[in-house]
């Protein structure tokens, strides 16, 4: 049908020039403008055709002519402004997240303002874990931040710490957060210039204060971060008894569900929608279960967790995939990317989606 359309094209612009221009190409062209020109039948078809390929051919310009959607690939810069769109994270991910609040703060021996905190959004929806840290392009080893923190502001990263002496702690908040930071209010709610009050609590909003000491052998600089995640937690419907799967995960329980770094899984959430509590966020606002056969995507998602073996010894997930999306990419461009990677495709027809990961079966 392109070549079709192309060979219009052509005879469109050779039909206002001489023979000449035309060349041994003119008896064809002579024969199509004598079919279009022709009553019955024969007219009718030949109309028809010109306008289906003539609309194709419109279609398919556009589309190479439009502006390539951004893909949810990673965030290596932090993101400053108060204008950007929301954000969150599937599987796993690094992200710089957004800059939500930075200052200074307290001495140590005769140097003021020693110390410096950052305040940083890493998605918009809750995460489950925070999994990693990296801190001026060194991964480092992260705390395990249970309990009470030892010091006020947050649990020492001892990849950061000099002759007993800590210059980096941190401290995580998942999302699911009611109440303000302690340490930021005690610290910085009496700052005249940008005060933290209590009513940041910032609810839904997974965040890490960081805080770094000054210390010129361990920073040269402003330190610069990196977190890793395991995204936010995803339905599986293979893991609900309900619908077909064998565990305990169910849709209108959004607490049963986990992180995951199956596309096809990933895919799932976005076209049934993506929600904070009873909020919509992303993704389909009207699709129900019935739309996606569960046995043509539970396949899928089988198809992604096949293990295969690796040449140096053991296996791993045939397919994986994390990104980090924001509301201003269409959904249907993101779901496009995740299939890439899973040799993916997937079509609707009557409103019922079904997808197909790799080569097709018997």
């Amino acid at each position: 049908m392109i070549f079709w359309t192309l060979f219009l094209a052509a005879w469109f612009f050779l039909a206002g020039g001489t023979d000449a221009h035309a060349g041994f190409l003119a008896p064809i062209f002579t024969a199509i403008g004598g079919a279009l020109s022709a009553g019955g039948a024969l007219g009718l078809i030949a109309k028809t055709l010109l306008g289906i390929a003539l609309n194709i051919g419109v279609a398919l310009i556009q589309k190479a002519l439009a502006p390539k959607q951004k893909e949810p690939g990673i965030q290596g810069d932090i993101t400053v402004g108060g204008d950007n769109p929301l954000s969150f994270v599937m599987g796993h991910f690094a992200t710089a997240g957004q800059l939500e609040y930075v200052n200074t703060w307290g001495s140590a021996g005769k140097t003021p303002n020693a110390f410096l905190t950052h305040v940083i959004s890493l998605s918009d929806l809750p995460l489950h874990a925070l999994t990693g840290l990296w801190v001026n392009d060194q991964k480092v080893t992260i705390p395990t931040m249970t309990g009470s923190p030892p010091t006020p502001q947050g649990w020492p990263v001892e990849a950061f710490r000099k002759d007993g002496v800590d210059y980096l702690w941190i401290r995580f908040h998942d999302g699911s957060q009611t109440t303000y930071d302690g340490f930021l209010t005690s610290t910085f709610g009496s700052d005249a210039d940008r005060p933290w009050e209590t009513d940041q609590i910032g609810r839904g909003v997974a965040y890490v204060v960081v805080t770094a000491r000054l210390n010129r052998e361990l920073f040269n600089g402003i330190p610069s971060y990196l977190f890793e995640t395991d995204g936010i937690p995803l339905y599986d419907i293979r893991k609900d008894s309900t619908a077909g799967g064998s565990g305990s995960q169910r849709w209108n329980d959004p607490s049963t569900w986990a992180p995951s770094d199956n596309p096809a899984v990933q895919a799932y959430n976005i076209v049934r929608g993506i929600r904070y509590g009873s909020e919509w966020v992303y993704g389909g606002q009207t699709t129900e279960a019935y739309q996606l056969p569960a046995a043509n995507w539970m396949a899928a998602m089988n198809a992604a967790d096949a293990s295969v073996g690796l040449a140096g010894g053991g296996t791993e997930k045939r397919y994986r995939s994390g990104c980090q999306i924001t509301v201003d990419q269409e959904p249907a461009d993101v779901i496009e990317s995740l299939l890439k990677g899973c040799s993916g495709r997937i079509a609707e027809a009557g409103g019922i989606y079904k997808v197909l990961l790799g080569t097709p079966g018997a």
